[in-house]
This record gives C-alpha cells, structure tokens and sequence, in this order.
C-alpha cells in the first residue's frame, strides 16, 4: 500500500523517498497521518503502528535503515482488565460477606448508580417490583427524583431484604428502606462504611475483610 500511495505523492519530495534518507523520513511521516486522518479509510493506531513497523523493514532491506518516525501512542489496556477483575472480587465479596440490608446498600450506587445520600432516602414505597421488573424511585437534591430500572440482581437483593424488614425495629412505623438497628432511618454516614463502596472507591481487600456494621 505504501508504494502505491507514494507514486500518487512522489512529486511532493524533492529527493526520491526510496533512495534518500531524509525524503524517506518525511514520506514516512505523511503516510502516517494519511492513514490516520487523510485517506479514505481512517486506520487505527495499532494498524499504524504495524504499518510502520513493516515500512522498517522494508527499507532496512533497501539499505535505507529504518525511519525516524515516531510510533503513536496507545492506550492502556491493563489497567482496565484489572479494574474488571477487582470489580468481578468486589461483588463476589459483597455476596460473600454483608447480610441483605448491606448488599443491598452496596448494590444500589452499583447498579443504579446513586450516592449514598440517595440511597438512605430511600422509603420502601420507592421501590416497585414485579416478578420481572423493577423501577426505583431515587432523590437528590432539592427533592428532584429520578426512576432507574432495577437490575435483576438488585431486584433480587431488594427481595430479600424486604422480606427480613419486617423483622427489624419499629418496621411498622418507619417508612424508611434502610432501618438502624434502633429502628430509626439508616444515615448516609453509616451507609458509607469502606465496606460498602464499589471498587472505584476502595481497595478489594477491605471488602473482603470488613464485617457487616452493626449500626
């Protein structure tokens, strides 16, 4: 492919690219930004890379050596897996290790994507379940709401907990979704317990550790 978009631009250089080191070098780089920005099909940046990495090649074997272009820069991908993985350890430590009130404080931000200041304002008729769907009714400031979809496995979280609810303090009076154990409205201090944040927020290992909090 080079060397047919080279005939098209050979009149551009005024030493042979094939033959001068320097007019290799500035082919080089013009080919490059035509196969990233210019030409008909926007290349990615491993494709140039590679692209580049052959071009050496071939001009080492003309005796050229290789050209003074600079590889393009691509994003990590590592950091990313790892941040699966911790995730994949954080969940499993949530099931694992917190009773059905603490999951479910754990799974919401996960799932639904609220603050912690959300999740304890949470009254039980906030929550509409069927066997198959789920809306959850979240407020945040200045008493605005916004209804999410339940996933299916925060829907099942939220069963369980509803159905060991009653079984708490004061359950009957209060309205409130998440109790204390005095039967009083679970804060947003005592929600935000390390053990409970999703792995942006803290390292695996304390979820792992952590014992449910007895507020």
């Amino acid at each position: 492919m080079f060397l047919s978009w080279l005939a098209d631009h050979a009149a551009t250089y005024s030493a042979d690219p094939l033959a001068d080191r320097q007019a290799r070098d500035w082919a080089v780089r013009d080919y490059r930004m035509w196969l990233l920005r210019d030409g008909p099909a926007k290349r990615s940046r491993v494709y140039v890379n590679s692209a580049l990495t052959a071009l050496d090649d071939f001009h080492v074997r003309r005796g050229l050596g290789k050209a003074d272009v600079a590889r393009e820069d691509l994003p990590k991908s590592a950091p990313r897996a790892l941040e699966e993985r911790a995730r994949i350890r954080w969940l499993r430590a949530v099931e694992a290790h917190l009773s059905p009130r603490g999951r479910c404080i754990a799974l919401i931000p996960y799932y639904a994507g609220a603050r912690i200041s959300e999740v304890v304002r949470l009254d039980v008729d906030d929550i509409q379940m069927s066997a198959r769907k789920g809306r959850l009714r979240l407020y945040g400031k200045g008493d605005k709401f916004r209804e999410v979809d339940i996933h299916p496995k925060l829907r099942t979280e939220l069963q369980l907990w509803l159905d060991e609810r009653p079984n708490w303090p004061h359950a009957d009076e209060n309205r409130a979704l998440f109790l204390n154990a005095k039967g009083g409205r679970l804060t947003a201090r005592a929600a935000g317990t390390p053990a409970w944040r999703p792995p942006a927020d803290t390292a695996c290992r304390q979820t792992r550790t952590r014992k449910t909090p007895s507020n």
